[in-house]
């Protein structure tokens, strides 16, 4: 009779220990993902800090290299990877050169490409991914530029250079109309966040 008091005794302290692993592991899993949840935010913040630095830096040189005659903007921003009901919490975060200029002749955006690529082309921050991409448009030696490259962080960046014209429905048809035809010229530099890094 005591052997089987002792069997039932040590099932069910077998049972309160398997019990207690499965309620208590998820429980700790939970702690341990809280815990390390700050160290993770700091590491994903200190890679975007230093894609917006290395940026900001390429638009340095840029600037230096137009002195003044082309006026190029950056900006960095983070946008939430899904709104409203579905947010996820996480972002996108951007860092975007860019160059807006009314030209008179579709020639220019050769020009300025021939300028300003070799800049960004020979940043140490960027790795070439694949091969230049040119499109040409009647009577321009480039219409279009594509090139993706990716940071020294891992992250996406793409410049692009190409013709808009607000008026012409396709670009590939277009000719140049002084004061409607614009070049524009951008290097964006993208990537997956925790969180709103770039915000104030």
């Amino acid at each position: 009779m005591e052997k089987i008091v002792k069997k039932q005794t040590s099932i069910f302290k077998k049972i309160l220990i398997l019990l207690g692993i499965i309620i208590g592991l998820p429980i700790v899993i939970i702690i341990i993902l809280i815990a390390i949840q700050p160290l993770v935010d700091g590491i994903d913040k200190s890679k975007f800090t230093s894609l917006k630095s290395q940026t900001m830096s390429i638009f340095n040189d840029i600037k230096k290299a137009s002195a003044g005659v082309d006026d190029w903007t950056y900006e960095a921003k983070c946008v939430p990877e899904l709104a409203g009901d579905w947010s996820t919490g996480n972002y996108f975060c951007d860092s975007t050169i860019r160059l807006d200029k009314t030209i008179a002749s579709t020639t220019e955006l050769s020009s300025l490409h021939e300028m300003y690529f070799p800049i960004i082309s020979s940043s140490k921050y960027l790795t070439r991914v694949g091969e230049l991409s040119k499109t040409s448009i009647a009577n321009v030696a480039v219409g279009s530029v594509y090139q993706e490259y990716k940071s020294s962080d891992g992250y996406r960046c793409t410049y692009s250079a190409k013709l808009v014209q607000p008026d012409v429905v396709s670009t590939y048809d277009a000719q140049a109309h002084s004061g409607s035809t614009q070049a524009v010229l951008i290097l964006d530099c993208t990537g997956k966040a925790n969180g709103d890094w770039y915000k104030g």
